[in-house]
């Protein structure tokens, strides 16, 4: 995304998914078995320079 206004996008699923993790064509979640991709729950921040300079500003 190119702006020259400030932004961020933060993500942040409710749980992880089981996706064939061990090659069993297993695919989704809520098995008795807990896979490590079920309880890795995904955060991501995506954000340009123009909101960097925004709170540098406001801390400064």
């Amino acid at each position: 995304m190119n702006s020259d206004k400030p932004y961020v996008v933060i993500y942040l699923s409710d749980h992880g998914e089981y996706v064939n993790d061990e090659g069993d064509q297993i695919y989704g979640h809520g098995f008795k078995a807990i896979s490590r991709g079920e309880i890795d729950i995904p955060l991501v921040f995506l954000f340009n320079d123009e909101y960097l300079k925004s709170i540098v500003r406001q801390l400064i």
